[in-house]
């Protein structure tokens, strides 16, 4: 109900404020990630919720803020490998409903990017992961540097205004995350009540931001959070790299002892048809060369 009644009551006829660089922008869309988790099941199962972004397990859920910094719109969550334009396409039915321009809406001044090819609809913003959008939608989305190339200053100075537009998305994330723990801490529960708990504190950030609207302060905070996952990200990676190393030292030591053990065995043999093939795999080049010239040494021995 907190999307319908902003959507339907903050229209592009009396919304009161545009976005200053795109004034012909209705709102702008990102998606945010919340680190859940690892689920529990078949390979595939886990690997869903995988984001090789983030490299964390969690949610995506696609908010969409108007420039008076109100969400209008968030979706049900996705599993984290989802793209984001692929979470785009799937709430194509919202956007082309609140893209649309009314008929009092098509005597209001357009001259926003790509008028001529959309002129029924209004612009969403976007950024450099819905690249391609605009073959469906009139989205505006940054320039992407070309390889071996550089951007032009005209190009340059319109990303720049977009960023700077979009940053509305930027700061309601820093602010819904400040507000509601279960909104940015790694979601533990029920998976089955995400979206009724995230709907719920989207409703009332959105009741937060009319008394106390978004700044600077919030994009920080948001600046934050990332910097958090980041952080989160690597201490995952440290000690799963400890693990590793753990593992070839007890590898190491485990093939010495085979080794010493073979080479104090009678000149008969110094393994068996079924350690050959146990040790095959885990015997390091270095360790299969000791091998050889002990074998061969003790071998000339023998025949003397």
């Amino acid at each position: 109900m907190f999307a319908v009644s902003a959507a339907d009551k903050y229209t592009m006829e009396t919304l009161g404020n545009t976005f200053r660089n795109n004034p012909c922008a209705r709102y702008a869309t990102d998606v945010i990630f919340q680190q859940t988790n690892m689920p529990s099941g078949q390979m595939k199962e886990p690997s869903a919720y995988y984001s090789e972004n983030h490299h964390l397990h969690g949610y995506k859920v696609e908010v969409s803020v108007l420039p008076n910094g109100l969400a209008i719109n968030c979706t049900n969550h996705f599993s984290g490998s989802e793209a984001d334009i692929d979470i785009f396409r799937n709430n194509a039915k919202f956007h082309q409903q609140h893209l649309l321009k009314s008929n009092k809406e098509k005597e209001l001044v357009d001259d926003g990017a790509l008028r001529d090819k959309y002129p029924e609809t209004w612009v969403v913003l976007a950024d450099e992961g819905y690249q391609g959008l605009v073959e469906d939608f009139r989205a505006i989305t940054p320039f992407k540097k070309p390889r071996m190339g550089c951007l032009t200053i005209k190009q340059v100075n319109t990303t720049d205004g977009i960023a700077r537009d979009r940053a509305i998305v930027e700061n309601y994330f820093g602010r819904l995350g400040t507000l509601w723990a279960v909104c940015s801490d790694k979601y533990r529960w029920d998976e089955k009540h995400y979206d009724t708990l995230f709907r719920a504190c989207v409703a009332l950030t959105n009741y937060h931001v009319r008394i106390h609207p978004l700044g600077s302060e919030d994009g920080l905070n948001y600046q934050k959070y990332l910097k958090h996952l980041h952080a989160i990200r690597h201490e995952a990676r440290a000690k799963r790299l400890a693990v590793q190393r753990r593992y070839r030292e007890k590898r190491k030591l485990r093939l010495s002892r085979m080794l010493a053990a073979q080479i104090g065995r009678p000149s008969g043999g110094f393994r068996d048809e079924s350690s050959s093939e146990e040790s095959e795999d885990f015997l390091s080049h270095e360790s299969k060369a000791q091998l050889f010239i002990l074998t061969k040494s003790k071998g000339a021995g023998t025949n003397r």
